[in-house]
């Protein structure tokens, strides 16, 4: 076997005489949770004749497959060249070795620590880093796709106007939601209200009504040849990888975003009747190293305060809220969006005063420790979100056994 300069793994053997050349090859190899997968091709002298994306462990399968090549592909004196017990024999052993042999690179290497300590590096701070994952959630209409088209057109432009935009970087689009015509609409709005003409172009993939699956090897090309250094993803309740509440579906998604090898920021909505995290599993709030909860205060029709709080952020101390003022005309739209206070728009604050993690908080100031089942009785929330809680909050620090402490009181005693 070997590994083939575009990632794929190949095999070839040569049979008969004059020599017939066979190839397999295999892409996307992975494993799921029944068996090793792949997209597997089978090749007559360099030219591809059969090929299926199955479980590869499966000989039924692998056995329809040389079948095809075999009976559909190859002439009488071919078959004279190369038999096909042969051809399965071959087939079968370069299934069977392809995890064996993507594993082959998978292994330790050391790594030495950073001499220079420093805050990570971000294309958007404090919210996107570099390769980094982020998630914007909120409920519906808190405008969490007109802050993720401000940011990303910032970002592509090198505007810091409204967001502390560190360098330039390509950014991308993908949109699953809205129609085309929509988004074009907003965005020529969005242009227009960060002061450049709203024709400005943004790199843009309309994806609605299909799945993560079907574009996540176009998303990794994006990467690859268009140079994208970030993906804004709106949104993952239409990523198409099922129930939300499923950790298996939450990892997919997370886990799809983050092989794009680009810094990614994906919007998510929050529960019904609480807004303080995201709506699903808890490992879409692990899997991210930043998320942003969004907030709003209407002033009126056409004004309307937008607060982004980082309720976690990796390597990155505790951020202050920031407040951007963004203004619409009832006939054309979004007209400005301009930072603005957070004083200036009182109902931020009163959001804020009192998450699920500030009431735990306020328990263990009492408490001293509690256990995640007891402090989830207490605030009257779900076991698994204290959990998330407790795990992704710099606050709180776990004690031998089944307790948990905060960090600020018993940071001595760990």
């Amino acid at each position: 076997m070997k590994k083939n300069n575009d990632g794929s793994i190949g095999h070839t053997f040569q049979s008969g005489d004059p020599p017939f050349t066979v190839g397999f090859r295999a892409d996307d190899v992975r494993r799921e949770h029944t068996g090793i997968h792949a997209r597997v091709s089978i090749l007559f002298n360099r030219t591809t004749v059969a090929f299926d994306t199955f479980n590869v462990g499966r000989d039924p399968d692998r056995g329809r497959l040389v079948n095809s090549a075999y009976k559909d592909h190859l002439t009488e004196d071919d078959k004279a060249r190369l038999g096909k017990s042969q051809l399965k024999h071959e087939f079968d052993l370069f299934c069977g070795g392809l995890w064996d042999f993507k594993q082959q690179d998978d292994q330790a290497s050391p790594i030495h620590g950073d001499l220079n300590p420093s805050q990570p590096a971000s294309l958007l701070h404090p919210y996107i880093l570099e390769r980094g994952g982020s998630f914007l959630f909120g409920p519906p209409s808190r405008a969490k796709s007109w802050m993720a088209q401000l940011m990303a057109v910032s970002i592509d432009e090198g505007l810091d106007t409204v967001f502390q935009v560190q360098r330039p970087a390509k950014a991308l689009y993908v949109n699953l939601e809205r129609s085309k015509e929509s988004m074009s609409r907003r965005l020529g709005q969005v242009n227009q209200a960060l002061g450049l003409a709203r024709g400005r172009p943004l790199l843009w993939r309309q994806a609605r009504g299909r799945a993560l699956v079907d574009i996540l090897s176009g998303m990794q090309r994006d990467v690859e040849k268009l140079g994208v250094d970030v993906i804004f993803f709106d949104s993952i309740s239409r990523a198409g990888a099922g129930d939300l509440n499923s950790d298996r579906a939450a990892n997919a998604i997370v886990d799809g975003l983050n092989s794009t090898g680009a810094a990614w920021l994906g919007i998510a909505h929050s529960p019904r009747g609480d807004d303080s995290h995201i709506f699903g599993s808890m490992h879409f709030e692990a899997g991210a190293d930043v998320n942003i909860r969004i907030l709003g205060d209407r002033k009126s029709d056409t004004e309307l305060g937008v607060g982004l709080q980082v309720v976690k952020a990796n390597d990155l101390p505790p951020q202050p809220m920031q407040a951007v003022r963004l203004q619409f005309d009832l006939q054309y739209g979004l007209i400005a969006a301009v930072p603005a206070r957070v004083d200036d728009y009182p109902g931020l604050a009163e959001e804020v005063e009192r998450t699920p993690a500030d009431m735990i908080y306020e328990v263990l100031g009492v408490w001293k420790s509690g256990s995640v089942g007891e402090l989830a009785k207490e605030i009257g929330a779900p076991v698994d979100r204290v959990s998330a809680i407790l795990v992704n909050d710099a606050r709180f620090i776990p004690k031998p056994g089944t307790k948990w402490w905060m960090r600020t009181d018993r940071q001595g005693e760990r």
